[in-house]
């Protein structure tokens, strides 16, 4: 079974006819907004694995296979403090146990037991970790082989049945019988939620279909706006003449860290564009999902910018991804030892054919820790827009998340092209195997940085 949930996640989605079968608290005026709000889903590209990833209202919840000792079941059950720290172990955000409220509201049905831990907003997402526990509920296998229950939760607010249109999600396996999850809901770019509001989920089983239930949970966004940055309509990054993309906002905030930006009238291939980001410390942040309803007006979510960071830099560029998708004779072709996976023993460099190389010259684990000590000579700037490695476990099955990902500037070397890849959270008893992130696409524009003073 795959461990990394985004890839579970990514890889399902939903039959609009499933609306029809659920029983439900919704008017049937109410279920076809909700519907009509699903056909508005876009589709975002997974650059490692070349496919699209349907990212809808209706949210899946699968399970990961992290594994959490007997005992820290139990205090979690008794103990605030220490689900605060379980929910920190699935590599959600540092400000969690600040900013979070704390709800503790359960119900009960058909030998399911929900309880709404926490609550977390923002005025671009709406964060809920929640524990679910049934007897014997993480020890089910599907009729595809796949261990764990799959639960669908729709989002939305009584005044608003549009202002959801995707999510992130995360799974953690506590025993037999309980699991976290912890899903962000993420809003159209167009509507923000009100500082204070009612949020309703409803939870349907998707194996039994009659188990559902419907939680009402008073949010406030209050708490986090003090803590918020947001520049607001920064300028134009050019990529040609012809094309200059407006960034709108740039927002960072205990929730995470997003850009607003709009692409020319005249653009109609979007899925061509996209984004990272750099700090003065020499820290680069990966785009993790876009979304937009018009497919002119996006917001696109980063990994998180570190709070030290005085000054953060946007690059957009253009890739000829879609050429790739429709004809792969297009996509750019890599030698075998390129798509090979290696121990964590194995150093080597690898070229990449008229724009530079990323040589590995050292791999150290340090207790939960991986680090890839890297030398990339990019001299146009190409190497840098996504990770350089990927981290697989000996089934080769992607292991980890963006939120537990940083590359950065080695800053004890004198050499300015040495980088350090960290991957944080690991299973320290796992064996891994990395190999170098290709992608099939070519970048054939790249506008200049765009400065953005956060002090």
């Amino acid at each position: 079974m795959k461990d990394n949930i985004y890839e579970l996640l990514n890889s399902s989605s939903f039959s609009e006819e499933e609306f029809d079968n659920i029983e439900t608290d919704l008017t049937d005026l109410e279920v076809k907004q909700l519907k009509n709000n699903f056909r508005k889903n876009i589709k975002i590209f997974n650059k490692k694995k070349f496919m699209y990833i349907v990212a809808s209202l209706a949210i899946f919840i699968t399970v990961g296979t992290f594994t959490v000792k007997p005992a820290f079941a139990q205090s979690f059950i008794e103990s605030i403090p220490v689900i605060d720290s379980l929910y920190e172990k699935l590599g959600y955000y540092k400000e969690f146990k600040d900013f979070s409220s704390y709800v503790g509201l359960s119900q009960e049905k058909d030998g399911y037991k929900f309880t709404i831990d926490k609550l977390m907003a923002d005025d671009e997402n709406v964060m809920v970790a929640m524990r679910i526990y049934k007897s014997g509920l993480n020890t089910k296998i599907d009729e595809d082989g796949k261990l764990g229950e799959n639960f669908m939760i729709v989002p939305y607010l009584p005044s608003s049945f549009d202002l959801f249109m995707s999510s992130d999600n995360n799974s953690k396996i506590i025993d037999d019988n309980t699991r976290l999850v912890v899903t962000t809901f993420k809003t159209v770019p167009s509507k923000r939620p009100p500082k204070r509001f009612d949020l309703s989920l409803e939870i349907h089983s998707m194996q039994d279909t009659n188990m559902n239930l419907k939680f009402t949970l008073p949010v406030s966004r209050e708490k986090i706006i003090d803590e918020t940055i947001s520049k607001n309509n920064l300028g134009f990054i050019s990529l040609n003449d012809s094309c200059k993309i407006h960034i709108d906002r740039f927002k960072m905030s205990p929730l995470g860290t997003s850009i607003k930006f709009t692409l020319p009238s005249n653009v109609n291939d979007h899925q061509n564009f996209s984004f990272y980001l750099y700090d003065d410390k020499g820290r680069i942040y990966e785009t993790k999902s876009c979304r937009s309803q018009d497919e002119k007006n996006f917001i696109c979510d980063f990994t998180n910018v570190e709070k030290d960071a005085k000054k953060v830099y946007i690059i957009a560029y253009k890739t000829n991804l879609l050429d790739t998708l429709n004809n792969q004779e297009k996509a750019v072709k890599y030698p075998e030892e390129m798509l090979k996976t290696y121990d964590l023993k194995t150093l080597k460099n690898f070229n990449f054919d008229g724009i530079g190389n990323i040589n590995v010259k050292n791999i150290k684990k340090e207790s939960s820790n991986i680090k890839f000590y890297l030398e990339i000579n990019d001299p146009k700037n190409l190497l840098k827009h996504q990770f350089p490695i990927w981290l697989q476990n000996k089934d080769l099955y992607s292991t980890f998340t963006l939120d537990n990902f940083s590359f950065y500037k080695d800053l004890d070397s004198s050499n300015k092209n040495d980088y350090i890849a960290e991957f944080k959270n690991m299973d320290s008893n796992k064996e891994y195997r990395y190999s170098v992130n290709t992608f099939p696409y070519k970048i054939i524009a790249q506008g200049e940085p765009l400065e953005i003073n956060l002090k």
